[in-house]
């Protein structure tokens, strides 16, 4: 069996929400999760793991590099990198097929899959670090020859979440499309907001816990 992680990029000034996330879409999961700081914080529980890296948002994706060299020195096959706003349909995460794929994922902060052979040649890039470290991904896997695919029900263009009559995996919400697209995008403080309505709703879909 695959050995997988959920990587749970957070930061000091979300980390008061921690617990939220705990009590919704992790609950009673047993996939290995943990929360990703950076330096100057401290971890509070043993599922937070502070990394040797910048803890602001301007240079997330060295974060998120570091959260690569920790999961491939623990040997795990394929990470699920999230933000701490996201939510997240684990049993539908997990029935995704990420397994077919060495990138499986969508831009936005929605979340993407990648395995171990693509985290390993992402490490030795001397690359500009940069916020947007989900494209940084995708574009280097696929000037490296990785097949990088797309996956529409990793959901940040919508402010739908999962729910029984659709299959959306995961939600990092934005507003409704008829608005201009600088009002388009839905604050962090609005996002965790939503986070418990989506949770109750999605415990009625067939296969959830």
């Amino acid at each position: 069996m695959e050995k997988t992680l959920i990587a749970i990029l957070s930061c000091q000034r979300d980390r008061g929400h921690h617990q939220m996330v705990r009590n919704t879409w992790l609950k009673g999961t047993e996939i290995d999760y943990a929360f990703f700081l950076g330096n100057g914080t401290k971890s509070e529980s043993k599922d937070e793991i502070v990394l040797d890296a910048p803890d602001d948002y301007r240079r997330l994706s060295r974060k998120v590099w570091c959260v690569f060299e920790y999961a491939v020195q623990n040997g795990y096959d394929y990470v699920f990198k999230c933000d701490v706003d996201t939510y997240v349909h684990i049993p539908r995460l997990m029935k995704s097929g990420f397994e077919e794929h060495d990138y499986l994922g969508h831009y936005g902060g929605s979340g993407y899959w990648v395995s171990q052979k693509a985290m390993s040649l992402l490490l030795p890039l001397e690359l500009d670090w940069a916020d947007a470290e989900d494209e940084l991904v995708f574009r280097n896997l696929a000037r490296l020859g990785v097949s990088a695919t797309e996956e529409r029900r990793f959901n940040s263009r919508t402010s739908e979440g999962p729910q029984e009559d659709n299959d959306i995996i995961t939600a990092h919400w934005y507003s409704d499309r008829d608005v201009k697209p600088r009002e388009r995008i839905i604050r962090t403080a609005e996002r965790f907001s939503l986070i418990p309505k989506y949770y109750e709703k999605s415990k009625s879909i067939k296969g959830d816990r």
